[in-house]
């Protein structure tokens, strides 16, 4: 059996709530299939809570990529740069 390789990216965006970001973000982790890695897009400014979030995840996990926009790009160009990454 080979093993299948993917990647997950998970846009974040200023008005996501904490809750629910860290619901689907732990959704990721407790999945049967595993991740090769996951790719969180920061398109623009987003809660502070979301960043220390994260900030903790990454310690161990090194398979977790952030990319941050300083400023709100779009939905569609943050995934696209995301999928080119």
């Amino acid at each position: 059996m080979t093993k299948k390789y993917f990647s997950v990216i998970l846009p974040v965006y200023i008005n996501d709530k904490y809750n629910i970001f860290k619901k689907s973000f732990n959704s990721i982790l407790n999945q049967t299939l595993k991740p090769k890695e996951i790719i969180i897009l920061f398109d623009g400014p987003v809660d502070l809570k979301i960043k220390n979030f994260l900030k903790i995840k990454k310690k161990n996990k090194p398979f977790i990529k952030v990319l941050n926009f300083k400023e709100n790009r779009g939905l569609g160009y943050i995934l696209n740069y995301g999928v080119k990454k």
